[in-house]
């Protein structure tokens, strides 16, 4: 299936306005999580290009349904698996807004209201991904687990998160110190005066400290499984901050100026060598057989 980029902008200036109608006062939210629809997108759409009309995909995570609902819109069988975790309540009344703008538009989405963690279908889907969500749930370990156990015989799973092994949290743009217990007792001014999240204390609290470690570990003795990881990832963020004015409002200043610095003298290809677990996000996936 190939998919032109642009379907996605006119997807989401469709939901947008419909949303924006709704929910005058959330449009700033709106434009953050479309922004992140498009980034979602650019992670899985060389998977989503080579499947079949009417595959079965489940997103982990569906948040505001932008990127559920335009798989959707390309003629597979979607399911969206989203319960709201804490420090995200204010999904509900946008969530409620995009499925209203879907049933007007006659496009179907299945929505799950279930945390991956007590999910239970097996061997059901083609493919499962997650964007940016598995840093918030309770039980890592149960989490891929049932995200794995979930595919069908050949079906994939693509995850993108942060990675905790690396000394930065990202939702609060603070260095992390060995441990959260110690992160919170030295910044937790910071943490809870962050203009950058809604429900800054709910949201640090749900935060598990993922890493690649823990997932190499996971795959490695329940599943046999070596997850692929993606080695550019660092890269790849960097050369988000530079290109995504969005992304990069959401970023220190002092990040931004060093790396133009070194996208000035050419340094910016060295993180292509960085190895994956010093890398501030993972980027990895499992297929199943």
């Amino acid at each position: 299936m190939i998919v032109q980029r642009n379907d996605l902008s006119d997807f989401i200036a469709g939901a947008r306005a419909s949303v924006i109608e709704q929910c005058p006062n959330r449009q700033e939210y709106f434009d953050i999580y479309a922004n992140e629809a498009r980034f979602g997108f650019s992670i899985i759409e060389t998977e989503f290009e080579a499947l079949q009309p009417g595959s079965l995909i489940m997103e982990v995570g569906a948040g505001m349904l932008i990127l559920s609902g335009y798989l959707a819109s390309k003629g597979m069988e979607v399911y969206a698996l989203e319960p709201i975790a804490g420090g995200f309540s204010h999904f509900r009344e946008l969530q409620n807004a995009v499925l209203k703008h879907y049933e007007k538009i006659g496009l179907k989405l299945n929505l799950i209201e279930s945390p991956i963690e007590s999910f239970s279908n097996t061997e059901y889907f083609d493919y499962v991904y997650s964007i940016n969500v598995f840093e918030h749930i309770s039980d890592v370990e149960s989490g891929l687990s049932n995200a794995y156990l979930s595919l069908k015989t050949g079906g994939t799973l693509r995850v993108y998160c942060p990675n905790y092994q690396f000394p930065y949290e990202p939702h609060f743009n603070i260095p992390t110190l060995f441990n959260k217990r110690l992160t919170e007792a030295v910044f937790k001014p910071s943490i809870l005066k962050s203009s950058q999240m809604h429900e800054a204390l709910e949201t640090w609290e749900a935060l598990n400290w993922i890493n690649v470690s823990q997932v190499r570990r996971l795959f490695r003795k329940r599943f046999g499984k070596e997850p692929i990881f993606n080695r550019l990832v660092i890269y790849q963020i960097v050369s988000r901050v530079l290109s995504d004015p969005q992304f990069a409002a959401r970023r220190s200043r002092w990040v931004f100026t060093v790396l133009q610095m070194l996208n000035r003298v050419g340094f910016l290809q060295l993180f292509k060598f960085f190895p994956v677990s010093f890398s501030p996000a993972m980027d990895f996936s499992v297929k199943r057989n």
